[in-house]
């Protein structure tokens, strides 16, 4: 079977159990509030839209390798979709974002209900904490779908593989957040080590190493890293030209918060490397990393980029 066939035939299959187990969620709900409704409705909506579910994919296809069936992978699989959703929300909050797949972002949601019904305190916090639960209990789903596995399925192995992908995923953040208000900038090297953690190796060689350990089958976690982190680095990589450069209507994403944010990315932190003279460095201190920064100034800042031969050069990395 083509392997686009295969991914399009997975999608169904998980699009319809992480409905049913979100429904399940919804209709089971601890504390039975409206608002707590509320907060699980957009929490559904955000999880049931459109998402590539590449990460499940790969731990099914590995664990199918060795026989595991599709059904017995879905806890896994759906804790991982949960557990990806939780950390969007987190990353929007961190990185200011407005928009995420086209639509507002659950922080940014709830801080226009807070301005538009004129409510007490500050909109902003009332916004950013009602997101911040809002990633608190998907992550609360994801283990509770991970906690459904059969335990014919369940091992050490497979624990330490799903606690590593978490841990690695919000280290990795951690570094990514403190790189964007030192006074200096960091390495080349440094930046390669947070993409590692953040899209690296969660995006390809986590999600396999759940699925050989979902199978009990032994692996050398070593070799899966060396063959796929530099392929999760290469997607992030894509992710930041388009960050850059793409239309908020093809992304879904808010246009130049990245550079609003001074996120350094290999793109951004070569482009800062070429800059051909003083004038020009003036010009990126002045606007990369200026949450207030014009789309004139933006502009400027993206043509620098590009004259730098900075995107020329991580295109074809």
């Amino acid at each position: 079977m083509p392997i686009n066939t295969e991914i399009e035939q997975f999608r169904t299959r998980f699009q319809k159990q992480l409905e049913s187990y979100v429904l399940r969620r919804l209709s089971n709900a601890a504390v039975n509030h409206r608002d707590a409704k509320k907060l699980m409705r957009i929490v559904a909506k955000l999880v049931l839209g459109p998402g590539k579910r590449m990460r499940p994919f790969l731990t099914y296809r590995t664990a199918k390798r060795f026989g595991v069936t599709a059904r017995s992978c879905m806890p896994v699989c759906i804790a991982l979709e949960l557990f990806h959703d939780f950390a969007l929300i987190h990353d929007d909050i961190m990185d200011r974002s407005e928009k995420r797949r086209g639509k507002q972002t659950v922080h940014e949601l709830y801080k226009d209900e807070h301005r538009k019904k004129d409510w007490k305190g500050s909109a902003e916090h009332y916004g950013t904490s009602c997101a911040l639960l809002a990633g608190d209990l998907l992550f609360a789903w994801s283990e509770q779908s991970f906690a459904a596995l059969n335990s014919k399925y369940d091992s050490l192995k497979l624990r330490q593989a799903w606690d590593t992908l978490k841990e690695e995923v919000i280290l990795g953040q951690t570094l990514d957040v403190t790189s964007s208000v030192l006074p200096h900038f960091i390495s080349r090297k440094q930046v390669l080590e947070i993409q590692a953690l953040k899209s690296g190796r969660y995006s390809i060689g986590r999600p396999m190493l759940i699925g050989y350990a979902l199978a009990q089958a032994s692996v050398s976690e070593a070799s899966i890293m060396q063959a796929t982190e530099p392929l999760g680095i290469a997607f992030q990589i894509q992710d930041d030209i388009l960050s850059t450069f793409g239309s908020p209507k093809v992304t879904g994403k808010t246009k130049d918060a990245d550079l609003k944010e001074g996120k350094l990315n290999i793109l951004t932190l070569e482009a800062r490397h070429r800059l051909p003279d003083d004038k020009a460095r003036v010009v990126w201190n002045r606007t990369f990393g200026n949450p207030n920064a014009t789309t004139k100034e933006l502009d400027v800042l993206r043509q620098l980029i590009r004259d730098s031969g900075a995107l020329n050069y991580v295109e074809i990395l």
